[in-house]
């Protein structure tokens, strides 16, 4: 039964691929015990998830995604027992792994910023240094100074730093050096995955789209905000930009999260992989429920599952499944849905219910689901989404709650 329903919802997302894009932007936001607060916030505005079994006490000031996988990042320590750069893995429900400190710098940098090859950083001085990304013993280091530098961005072996006169190009290969342009103004910088622009954002609350070429400013965008802190890009070649506390994107109007405290640095995650993360929220009895997986839901993976763990007991639950969380097939009501007329007031439907599977729960509050993955190339990309309806007499006539979704990524 789970691999015909596979079959079925490879088919049905065939048309829907370009509609759901795994992109997701990785906040770090500080806390009041400087605590790094990691959240995953997806670019189309369709829900927050808090990264979890984060680690404590480390002041952080920024975080890279490396491009070549999206189960790791770089973060930067800025305390006195904990300086320089970090590495950190992503397990599936966006659950923190664990984090190496390798041999990259080891003093407190301002900004990190990942390559195919390189990890390259900048210290408060407009010091940079680009060192080999594997953990083997060693790297070489290339070091130049960029001065008055506030950020960097790094596309192949090029990287470019921006200070408040303008944008310097440094190739890691040749050594060369080139000045971009002269920019007033510009604090925060990004480039597209292919290279082909770079923005900036200024204090004024402008972005500067450039050409890195020419140095010509394509186009200017007020955002009628303050100093933009932080800009990046999807694989999409669309923009995120944050003022520090709303973090905004090119793909949705209005903010796509707003920060209870302050985002300190973000970074898009750009590499698909195959891949199980939490998204949007739960409401009564299946808030306080959660997702279980036991493994990534990779091609010939016959033992894949998703269950539900501290659920009531001997219960009956209802897994909803599809291939969509944009709209609901069923009535063309864009997603996430207000279950409210359904007789759920405060409750959501997060994914498409195109299959719905009982599932009773065991004296732990636990069941499972086997969705076996066959190895068929064709499933390669599929995204697959998936809600949780748990019983609950406190929730209105329908007498049932929904839990946060899950988005499964086949690869």
């Amino acid at each position: 039964m789970p691999i015909r329903i596979l079959s079925s919802l490879a088919a049905l997302a065939l048309p829907l691929t370009a509609q759901i894009p795994t992109d997701v932007i990785v906040t770090c936001e500080s806390t009041p015990l400087l605590d790094p607060y990691y959240k995953f916030v997806d670019v189309f505005g369709r829900g927050t998830t808090t990264v979890v079994e984060q680690n404590a006490f480390m002041a952080v000031t920024s975080l890279a995604v490396d491009p070549d996988t999206n189960a790791q990042f770089f973060w930067t320590g800025a305390g006195i027992a904990i300086p320089g750069v970090y590495r950190s893995q992503i397990r599936e429900l966006a659950r923190m792994g664990q984090s190496v400190w390798g041999p990259w710098s080891q003093v407190p940098v301002a900004r990190v910023a990942i390559g195919s090859n390189r990890v390259v950083t900048l210290d408060s001085a407009g010091l940079v240094e680009a060192y080999a990304k594997p953990t083997g013993p060693g790297p070489q280091i290339i070091s130049y100074t960029a001065a008055g530098a506030t950020d960097l961005a790094v596309t192949g072996d090029l990287v470019y730093t921006v200070s408040s006169s303008g944008v310097l190009e440094y190739d890691l290969a040749t050594g060369n050096s080139r000045t971009v342009g002269s920019f007033t103004g510009g604090i925060s910088i990004a480039i597209t995955p292919t290279g082909s622009q770079l923005t900036l954002g200024t204090v004024s609350g402008d972005l500067l789209r450039i050409d890195p070429t020419t140095g010509a400013i394509v186009a200017t965008q007020s955002t009628g905000l303050g100093t933009i802190t932080v800009v990046g890009y999807t694989r999409f070649d669309t923009l995120v930009w944050t003022d520090g506390i709303e973090l905004y994107g090119e793909l949705t109007n209005g903010p796509l999260y707003t920060s209870p405290t302050t985002i300190l640095d973000f970074s898009v995650a750009t590499a698909v992989g195959a891949s199980v993360t939490r998204y949007g929220e739960g409401c009564g009895a299946a808030a306080n429920t959660s997702w279980a997986s036991n493994g990534p839901p990779t091609l010939g993976n016959s033992g894949f599952a998703l269950g539900l763990t501290f659920a009531p007991p001997a219960t009956a639950c209802l897994l909803a499944l599809g291939t969509n969380r944009t709209t609901w097939s069923a009535t063309s009501q864009p997603l996430p849905a207000d279950l409210q007329p359904l007789g759920a007031p405060g409750c959501s439907l997060l994914a498409d219910p195109q299959f719905n599977l009982l599932r009773v729960t065991d004296l732990t509050g636990s069941t499972t689901q086997p969705i076996p993955i066959p190895n068929a190339a064709g499933l390669a990309g599929l995204e697959l989404t998936a809600q949780w309806f748990v019983p609950d007499p406190t929730i209105g006539t329908l007498g049932a709650s929904s839990s946060e979704g899950v988005a499964v990524v086949i690869r």
